[in-house]
């Protein structure tokens, strides 16, 4: 018998929003040469080097960030199209990873100290900082 109570009918509504997996983000920054001490530059940078382009595509399966009205196909975070059209993730049966992309992501001429940016990679346990400096 289960009982018809509103505080067990929130508790089972809860449990629809747990992931049967674990999730990570992880932020992935490029420094370009000349760059190693100007945050403003590392953080606007729009691409990167070569060898950057193939560790990122390394990382995982590109996928495209979902609209506002929109379902993500993926675990992809708090992520949406306005953090930028893609980014990679990588899975396996028990565990789902995003990686927060500081080149993916728009940069936006109202934000010049890229606090959007941050706002996501500042917020990851674990970030990659790829280095061509």
């Amino acid at each position: 018998h289960v009982p018809a109570v509103e505080k067990f009918q929130r508790s089972l509504n809860l449990l629809d929003n747990i992931l049967p997996y674990e999730t990570h983000n992880i932020g992935v920054i490029y420094v370009g040469p000349g760059q190693e001490k100007d945050e403003t530059a590392i953080l606007s940078n729009r691409y990167g080097s070569l060898r950057y382009i193939e560790f990122i595509q390394g990382l995982g399966n590109l996928v495209r960030l979902p609209g506002p009205n929109e379902k993500a196909t993926s675990y992809v975070g708090a992520l949406t199209n306005e953090d930028g059209k893609f980014t990679y993730t990588w899975n396996d049966e028990s565990m789902n990873l995003i990686f927060h992309i500081a080149t993916l992501m728009p940069n936006r001429p109202e934000d010049k100290k890229f606090t959007f940016k941050k706002l996501h990679i500042g917020n990851d346990y674990v970030t990659i900082v790829y280095n061509d400096s």
